[in-house]
């Protein structure tokens, strides 16, 4: 049996450390058995952000805030893989929802602003 808080504890200390497909195989293995563990699809997403597979991202995103919708990173972590795709007004929208979760998020504001100076609205 897999522990589950072990398996992404350790997941985790790969994934800071870098260790990109150590982190990926036990936050997938964490999945394959609870397909709604939100942290893992959220882990899973940001590995796929940082490869520059930002569709992936946003899938394994969404799924996560299915699983939970309360979490504001998940949606900062939508918005980033939405705009590095093009989505900007999605990627807005994902921000939005994050700062409604936590008013005081500046990652989701710096973000949202970054997102909307690139389209040209702010310079």
């Amino acid at each position: 049996m897999v522990d589950i808080t072990a398996t992404i504890e350790k997941a985790a200390q790969h994934h800071q450390a870098g260790r990109l497909e150590q982190a990926e195989v036990l936050y997938k293995m964490v999945t394959q058995r609870h397909p709604d563990h939100s942290s893992a699809l959220h882990c899973l997403g940001i590995i796929a952000c940082q490869r520059g597979r930002y569709n992936l991202a946003a899938e394994f995103v969404a799924k996560a805030i299915t699983a939970n919708r309360r979490i504001p990173q998940f949606h900062n972590t939508l918005g980033v893989a939405l705009a590095a795709v093009g989505k900007t007004e999605k990627a807005i929208g994902a921000y939005r929802r994050a700062i409604s979760l936590k008013p005081d998020y500046a990652e989701a504001y710096a973000n949202m602003a970054d997102t909307l100076q690139s389209q040209g609205h702010y310079s």
